[in-house]
This record gives C-alpha cells, structure tokens and sequence, in this order.
C-alpha cells in the first residue's frame, strides 16, 4: 500500500530529517520514530504523530499527546474511541479527560459528561474505566450535579454493562477523594452480590479507599453488616489496610458463611 503523506508534509514543520527546520529546532520525533512506522500508512511516526510527544504543530513544541489534543472535536474523540485498538481508545480518554479538566464552564462539562456516557459502551476495560470514570463522571456529580449523584450511580450499578457497573463504582472515587462515604457505601452494598470479578476488586478497592481516607470506623461498620457475604476478593481488597487481628477476624467471618465461595 502507497504511503499518505506524513505530518511534516502536511504542516510542513520542516523538522523532519534533512529538513529547513531540523538544526534550529531539532529533528521531529515522529519522523524517527519506527516503533509506529506503517501506522495508518504512515512513514514511521508520520501518521501516528499526535501520540507522540515532542513534535512541533503551529510552530510550537508539543508535550503529551493529550495536552497536544485537549482541544480536539468530541467528533474526532468519538472515533478513536470506536477504534479497535486498545492503545487508541485510552487516548481518546485521557484527552477526554484533559478537556474536562481544563474547562471550567460547567455547561462544556456537562456535554462531556453526557458524551462520555453515551460512549461508556466503548469505555471497555478495566483500565479505561479507572483512568477516567471517577476524573470525569465522578467529579461532575460531585461538584456540578449532586442532587443527582445516587441515582445516576444507582443507574449505572443496574446496568447489564458490567463495564457501567464498574464506572458506577470507581466514580465513586472522587466522592471519597472529598471525604464523602454514602456514595461508596450505597454502591458497594448495591454490587454486593454481582458475579463478575472485575466488580469485586472494584468494590473492595473502593470500600479500602472509604477506610484509609474517610473513616475506617465506617469501612468496619459495612464489613460487620455485609462481610459474611462478600466475594472474597472484595473482602481481600477492602482489609488490605487493617491491622493483622482486624483482618483475621473479617476474613474469618467470611470464610465462615461461605465456605463454598
């Protein structure tokens, strides 16, 4: 297949090697860079230049690819997002998640939070889910929507999606980052019985959290109530922090009621 025309022939940045620009301002990263080479029919970095960080776009030397796009259309995040690849769709979060952090108007954040969960289907592993769900989702409710926090949790908690019932449980992060603990409680307790894995190491990371950074005296007060019946991971993940008789004495009182678990 005929190679597309590379960034520095498009911006005509004159970095690349050999270039007018190459002593002045250094050789472009994305022009030597043969890790990417063949990237969307690209001449090493050349078609792959905005996750490369160093590069030079209207005559300014870029950082992190994110920072680079924090000012990309949520048309253009869309289809990264819809990529197939993995690598792609994080980057469509984190710059995500750089516009969000940037802007302050709550009604630009408003419409990316509402992009965000109209895409949550393609917000599908564990890492694209912590990266963003609690920095987005989460701060939103907490400081821009708070009377609607629970229910739109709770929402998300009943979800089919087990990637939805994850973003419901991590973005409660950000609640816990601010000394809050109904949210993380309320969401645990709902998630309690789920079959998936990923939502117990969800919840018991979550419910560790609500114990190192909020109040452990509540972290103890769900665990009495419900540790009989948490999937053991959870249960492993929530105690991490408590001293050597505390954890004996929950994990004894799961193995206890569920012996077959």
């Amino acid at each position: 297949m005929e190679n597309k025309k590379n960034c520095w022939e498009i911006k005509k940045c004159g970095r690349e090697p050999g270039g007018t620009n190459e002593n002045e301002f250094g050789t472009c990263p994305a022009s030597i860079e043969k890790k990417a080479n063949g990237m969307n029919s690209g001449f090493n970095g050349g078609r792959d230049c905005w996750a490369i960080a160093g590069t030079m776009c209207n005559g300014v030397i870029q950082g992190t690819f994110a920072k680079k796009y924090k000012t990309l259309k949520l048309s253009e995040i869309k289809k990264l997002l819809a990529h197939k690849v993995h690598e792609i769709r994080l980057a469509g979060l984190l710059i995500l998640v750089a516009q969000y952090e940037e802007n302050k108007d709550r009604e630009a954040r408003r419409k990316i939070v509402g992009f965000y969960l109209q895409n949550s289907a393609r917000v599908n592993n564990w890492d694209l889910v912590d990266l963003s769900a609690y920095k987005i989702l989460g701060d939103f409710l907490l400081n821009e929507a708070p009377q609607k926090s629970q229910a739109l949790l709770k929402k998300l908690a009943s979800s089919k999606n087990l990637w939805k019932r994850r973003i419901a449980m991590v973005s409660t992060f950000a609640f816990i980052k601010a000394g809050r603990k109904e949210e993380v409680l309320l969401i645990a307790k709902k998630l309690l019985k789920d079959g998936e894995d990923l939502i117990h190491k969800a919840s018991g990371w979550m419910l560790r959290e609500l114990g190192k950074r909020v109040d452990e005296a509540e972290l103890e007060k769900f665990l009495k109530i419900n540790g009989k019946d948490m999937p053991r991971v959870a249960l492993r993940y929530a105690i991490e922090k408590l001293d050597k008789v505390k954890k004996m004495y929950y994990y004894n009182l799961n193995k206890n009621n569920n012996k077959n678990n």
